[in-house]
């Protein structure tokens, strides 16, 4: 899918897999858990059979412009950690496509231009927005140096700052609680994609250029994980 959006798989960084018995069913915290692991050359069409391998579990791929924030950089698909306790209980690991941010992480004096931050967030955006159609989640973030908790983490604990520019799914979450989040962020950007709402309260993260002050965002990001933490399984 990501291949027909322009993406182009590095097949001499090679792939990151776990192989045994019956890797695919096995759970940890992070890829670096795995029992064993091994950086393996591999074809696109060899990438897609150990995809269905029941015996391979692919941990990372290296991509190029799968965002393409940076042009020709490289960039990560890979799956975000989790507690080892939501491992154990069986939740699953977010996946995570990785790029270079440092033209939002850095103080405002020592950023970029603004026509290229404004460039590289359009692209952060749509390329967002195409994946939630194309995959149908029950939720996703746009996350600067912060990963997106799984829910059994966020029951855990619920202090997240992953909600901030974000997709919920009404069909994951419920019609009454994706109301309390439309409440939650008026006066932030809100649109409606596949079956559920695409929030951002970073002007740099919609087309709109709409934005909530840092401090509220974080308390109503919080108030979003208690929400899919308090979803009955």
């Amino acid at each position: 899918m990501l291949r027909k959006m322009g993406t182009n798989y590095l097949t001499e960084e090679g792939v990151l897999v776990y192989q045994a018995e019956y890797a695919r069913a096995e759970n940890f915290p992070s890829v670096h858990h795995a029992p064993s692991q091994e950086i393996v050359r591999m074809e696109l069409d060899e990438l897609i059979s150990a995809m269905m391998d029941e015996k391979t579990k692919v941990l990372q791929v290296g991509l190029v412009d799968a965002v393409g924030t940076v042009e020709g950089g490289i960039e990560l698909l890979t799956y975000s950690p989790i507690s080892s306790e939501a491992a154990m209980r069986g939740d699953h690991h977010p996946i995570s496509l990785l790029t270079t941010g440092g033209l939002f992480a850095l103080p405002l004096e020592e950023r970029k231009p603004l026509g290229q931050i404004k460039k590289a967030s359009r692209k952060v955006y749509q390329r967002f927005c195409d994946l939630v159609r194309a995959l149908s989640p029950s939720y996703g973030a746009i996350t600067i140096e912060y990963p997106l908790e799984c829910p059994e983490d966020l029951r855990i604990d619920s202090r997240s700052l992953a909600f901030r520019d974000f997709f919920m799914s009404d069909s994951f979450l419920g019609s009454s609680s994706m109301r309390k989040i439309e409440d939650l962020f008026k006066g932030a950007h809100q649109e409606k994609i596949g079956d559920g709402l695409y929030i951002s309260s970073s002007k740099f993260m919609n087309p709109k250029g709409r934005s909530l002050p840092p401090i509220y965002s974080q308390k109503a990001s919080t108030r979003v994980a208690e929400l899919i933490a308090s979803r009955r399984k």
